[in-house]
């Protein structure tokens, strides 16, 4: 069983709705997390 991803996300899409309309801030992110990996995700501002 310690084969097996602790956290499997595919195809991840986020969207939001701001005064000028719909912004997609995360389009087809598929990641996954084995247990002992330490996973980091950082946006495109660096603010993650």
């Amino acid at each position: 069983m310690l084969d097996q991803p602790i956290v499997d996300i595919r195809n991840l899409r986020v969207e939001f709705q701001t005064k000028d309309g719909e912004v997609v801030g995360v389009e087809d992110i598929s990641f996954s997390v084995q247990p002992g990996e330490t996973v980091c995700i950082v946006g495109e501002s660096g603010s993650g």
